[in-house]
């Protein structure tokens, strides 16, 4: 038959400097082996070498559990259309309305509307607005403003916002409900404007004369006796 192959490869001697002394074979000097610490180190120092020298697939076959295995990556299917609508990152918020930014370019030092040409704005701040801080500023306004301005903000439709106003605020906003009428008493209103069709202010500030509170009574009846 044919002769036995000689090993590729001959041990490293492991000298006596090399030995761990705490494995089984250093405290058992009677089994004559070599250090098990120092040769899994020389194995490992050999392995690293064929490596790096691009003797991969030898230190593979030596040892097989030495080659990496190739993992596929997962694949993540993509969400439905309405799963991505509900994960999708929500839109930044609108920024928060401001409308004492909106009415300071529009007001002049003593805090009445400069002029008639502010009117407009002023209008549409009137409709945007539904908080109660917003229409205390509003109505601080109204107070503030000459009659030309006021007689714009009556042909405009202001007067219909105003009894809108009373009607909402009438039983939750008392105090709101006397300011209303302070501010209404500063507009130039005739008996013609509150029978208006198109605005029912007058039989809504007719109904609040007898008002349980004193000075919205009193206010009412002003307003209808001007």
């Amino acid at each position: 038959g044919a002769p036995p192959q000689k090993r590729e490869q001959k041990r490293k001697r492991i000298s006596s400097g090399q030995r761990c002394g705490t494995c089984h074979t250093c405290t058992n000097p009677q089994l004559k082996k070599a250090c098990l610490t120092a040769r899994a180190r020389l194995e490992e120092e050999e392995r690293q070498r064929l490596l790096a020298s691009g003797g991969s697939d030898a230190a593979s076959a030596a040892d097989p559990a030495a080659s990496p295995i190739s993992i596929p990556s997962p694949s993540i299917p993509s969400p439905p259309p309405s799963v991505a609508a509900v994960i999708s990152p929500k839109p930044a918020p609108a920024p928060a309305f401001n409308i004492a930014a909106q009415l300071e370019p529009i007001l002049n030092n003593q805090g009445g509307l400069k002029s008639t040409a502010d009117v407009g704005v002023f209008l549409k701040l009137m409709d945007a607005d539904r908080t109660l801080r917003g229409r205390y500023l509003l109505l601080s306004v109204l107070q503030s403003t000459e009659q030309a301005p006021l007689k714009q903000i009556m042909a405009g439709g202001g007067l219909k916002t105003l009894e809108e106003w009373l009607v909402e605020c009438k039983k939750s906003h008392p105090k709101l409900l006397i300011i209303i009428l302070k501010a209404l008493l500063s507009f130039p209103i005739t008996l013609r404007a509150l029978q208006s069709e198109s605005c029912n202010l007058g039989k809504v500030v007719n109904g609040l004369k007898k008002h349980p509170q004193a000075d919205v009574g009193e206010a009412a009846v002003r307003i209808v006796n001007k």
